[in-house]
């Protein structure tokens, strides 16, 4: 539940289908998703993960994707739908907004694999899975994507026993990674323009 407060901004007795993060990006962006995602687009927020997360939903869905890995392969697939015809029934509208948004996974993952930096300045800790996820941030910014939000995730802090040696091993981590992602974007020349923030 405390997650879930950080992510809508609520009270704690207040449940909220929407996330902070969505509500601004949908005020700045109130056509999201475009009928027409053209290529080269940006998304608007970025998140690795199985879901996107409540921190991302507005009224009219996410503002953002969720990507487990960073794709390293084009995607040539193209999709050569049937028309949707004039003045469509509901069950037709909800099939153009499932291609609108399968589109728009087109053409981002095209976007990520196309991103101008591919190697980073500096290394990063192995066997650290937040590390792998800033590191593929550092080369996103590096490379002048758009996307001005990206929220990587680490698991492992929900502990009901052994709570000292897990919090240290968590924390130490996050350290690492967090120290490479700092290193790196100082390195890059972008340190000045990012900011970073924590919670659990």
């Amino acid at each position: 539940r405390g997650t879930d407060i950080w992510n809508t901004s609520t009270d704690s007795g207040r449940y909220a289908d929407t996330g902070w993060i969505g509500r601004m990006l949908y005020q700045l962006n109130p056509d999201y998703p475009p009928t027409i995602i053209p290529a080269g687009s940006h998304p608007l927020a970025l998140q690795f993960g199985s879901a996107l997360s409540n921190l991302f939903l507005a009224k009219n869905g996410g503002m953002g994707i969720a990507i487990s890995t960073m794709p390293d392969t084009s995607n040539p697939s193209t999709h050569l739908y049937d028309p949707i015809p004039n003045n469509p029934t509901n069950p037709y509208q909800e099939l153009e907004y499932v291609r609108i948004i399968q589109k728009e996974t087109e053409v981002y993952t095209a976007s990520l694999v196309a991103r101008k930096e591919t190697k980073n300045k500096v290394t990063y800790p192995t066997n650290n899975k937040l590390g792998d996820q800033l590191a593929s941030v550092a080369q996103l910014i590096a490379s002048g994507f758009t996307t001005k939000i990206y929220l990587t995730l680490q698991g492992g802090y929900d502990t009901h026993s052994n709570q000292i040696a897990d919090q240290g091993k968590n924390l130490t981590e996050l350290s690492a990674a967090m120290k490479a992602f700092q290193d790196d974007l100082e390195t890059f020349g972008l340190a000045d323009k990012v900011v970073t923030m924590t919670y659990s």
